[in-house]
């Protein structure tokens, strides 16, 4: 069984519309981490290169880094917030719990820590790459 039917069959069982909450319960802290952070790392690039001009981060290969690097670490983090966003609602905690517990290990608290998991390796990844485009 590929990935892609694995896939189709996790999708079947989503039917509740409160799965659609967590699109914007994880896109909003996703922007919201990454502008933030991409404002400070402006800031400490335009630091360490006092002749660069640019709004929030310099067009070069640094200013890429630096963007990418902070997606891909604010991703995780905003996943499991967006998580813990939709469950304080009462009616989707129910309705999401509901569905879970006909798949086992899809559960908030197992879905949370796989993301814990994550953000322990993309974290570290993304700021690194980041700090990296900061002195190109």
């Amino acid at each position: 069984m590929g990935y892609w039917h694995k896939a189709r069959l996790r999708a079947t069982r989503r039917s509740s519309p409160w799965n659609l909450l967590l699109i914007p319960a994880a896109i909003v802290p996703w922007f919201v981490g990454w502008w933030l952070s991409a404002s400070a790392a402006g800031v400490i690039y335009r630091l360490m290169h006092p002749r660069a001009s640019f709004i929030l981060l310099p067009d070069t290969i640094g200013g890429v880094l630096i963007a990418v690097g902070l997606l891909f670490a604010w991703c995780p983090v905003a996943m499991m917030t967006g998580n813990i966003l939709v469950y304080a609602v009462p009616a989707a905690r129910r309705a999401l719990d509901q569905e879970a517990s006909t798949v086992r290990g899809t559960d908030f608290r197992i879905s949370n820590r796989g993301l814990a998991r994550l953000s322990a390796a993309l974290i570290p990844l993304g700021a690194g790459v980041s700090v990296v485009g900061l002195f190109l």
